[in-house]
């Protein structure tokens, strides 16, 4: 049991760092789609469509994020005198 909460703990930091990332590439998309904004090219298009995947990636992340959380609450509730690990 506690292997399995070390893998969920594990699991919760990945989906953390993933969520990072994902949320400077979606500010760096803003910025660029601001400054690009009013242009005939096809660049705004590309960066709407990189915008679009990477929300729907952070989508995905929140939602592994949620499961993570949920597993280590019911680990806790399991294990009441066993430390789980920090977020």
């Amino acid at each position: 049991m506690a292997r399995s909460t070390d893998v969920v703990a594990k699991i919760g930091e990945v989906f953390h760092q993933l969520n990072n990332d994902l949320n400077l590439v979606l500010g760096q998309l803003e910025l660029c789609l601001r400054a690009t904004k009013g242009t005939t090219e096809k660049l705004p298009q590309r960066l709407e469509a990189l915008q679009r995947a990477a929300q729907r990636l952070a989508d995905h992340v929140k939602e592994g994020q949620a499961i993570s959380r949920k597993q280590r609450e019911t680990t806790k509730e399991k294990n009441p005198d066993r430390p789980t690990p920090a977020n």
